[in-house]
């Protein structure tokens, strides 16, 4: 009895060890991420050429803005840049995914800073509409985030999805490359924060990874 208590103990201590240490190393990994980018050094990836675009992109995103009708002279400087941002934006996740959305725009000065729904509106406040944000906010309407299946597939702080790993391990050329996240986002190529940014590729990057993402989760069980 006691030799078979010893064992299960045993065994028991080996599992939890495993899993401490992954652990440990998804967070060694994560903090080397975010501490790329707040030393403002060069990300994996960026360095390449054109990453490769997915086979036949045809996304069908549109869009509809829901501006005040009498705007002051400064929210119509604000309003321009966000027209601009999301126009951009829009045009990348087109010719980077298939992904489709209809997407509702507002202007609220009262959001801090911008905030997208998987109903498709995003709402931008006065300080947050340069296109990073645009991009980051569509990536959240699109499920990053906020789809049902989210939970099952960013575990532990790593995407369990096969087809958004294969995405980032391509543009790293990194086979071992998994994407991190927390139960709202994802990284690299979140474009969570202006500085996670060193060229028009990671904008392209990130559509292609958000447009994997959303397969992995239509196709979660």
């Amino acid at each position: 009895m006691l030799h078979k208590l010893s064992k299960t103990i045993a065994s028991t201590s080996v599992g939890l060890i495993l899993l401490f240490t992954k652990q440990a190393c998804a967070q060694e990994r994560d903090a080397e991420w975010r501490n790329q980018f707040k030393a403002r050094t060069t990300p994996l990836g960026s360095t390449l050429a054109e990453p490769p675009a997915p086979k036949q992109a045809s996304g069908k995103v549109s869009y509809t803005f829901h501006f005040p009708k009498d705007p002051s002279p400064e929210e119509e400087l604000i309003l321009k840049d966000i027209a601009a941002s999301v126009e951009k934006a829009v045009k990348i996740y087109n010719a980077n995914t298939t992904l489709k959305k209809e997407l509702n725009i507002y202007y609220e000065p009262g959001v801090p800073t911008a905030d997208g729904n998987i109903n498709g509106s995003i709402r931008f406040g006065k300080s947050a509409h340069n296109l990073r944000v645009a991009l980051h906010e569509m990536g959240h309407t699109m499920g990053v985030g906020q789809h049902q299946n989210w939970p099952k597939l960013m575990v532990g702080g790593l995407w369990q999805g096969k087809n958004a790993n294969k995405i980032l391990q391509d543009l790293t050329h990194d086979p071992k490359a998994i994407l991190h996240g927390d139960h709202m986002h994802f990284w690299p190529y979140g474009l969570n924060y202006d500085n996670e940014v060193k060229s028009d590729e990671d904008f392209a990057s990130h559509a292609r990874i958000v447009n994997a993402i959303v397969k992995d989760l239509d196709s979660a069980k």
